[in-house]
């Protein structure tokens, strides 16, 4: 505030003295002024702050949730999964299984496929020695 200025101004039109209690009055409010700015900014400040406290624990509360429900999800989803795979893994067994199976019973059959072509050679060898023998002994 500039005091010297507004006391000549008030010197003009008022008394000294007056005037100068017109300035004290001024400086006073001033001062008044300046202190209801000091209480209305720490108001301000702690309301803000206030404010921002329930802000961030509403953002909390938020993305804990959200989180809650990603966990929820992944779960789900993992949940889903194992049993698409168990479900895969049983019918792979099934089929490798089925297959082994019928492996075997091929295997079993080429076996005796096997044995009776042995047989039908020893046959034919036999045959042919008997053949061989006859015609040696006429």
């Amino acid at each position: 505030m500039q005091t010297m200025s507004i006391l000549e101004t008030l010197s003009k039109t008022f008394p000294e003295p007056q005037a100068k209690s017109i300035v004290r009055a001024l400086e006073e409010f001033e001062a008044e002024k300046q202190h209801i700015t000091r209480e209305q900014l720490d108001t301000a400040l702690k309301l803000q702050t206030a404010e921002l406290n329930a802000s961030m624990k509403r953002m909390e509360a938020s993305l804990i949730s959200s989180m809650n429900k990603t966990e929820t999800g992944l779960t789900m989803a993992i949940t889903k999964v194992e049993a698409d795979s168990a479900a895969r893994i049983k019918d792979t067994e099934a089929a490798l299984n089925g297959s082994i199976k019928k492996l075997e019973v091929d295997m079993k059959e080429m076996e005796i496929r096997l044995i009776k072509w042995v047989i039908g050679l020893m046959i034919a060898q036999t045959s042919i020695t008997i053949a061989v023998l006859k015609m040696m002994g006429n």
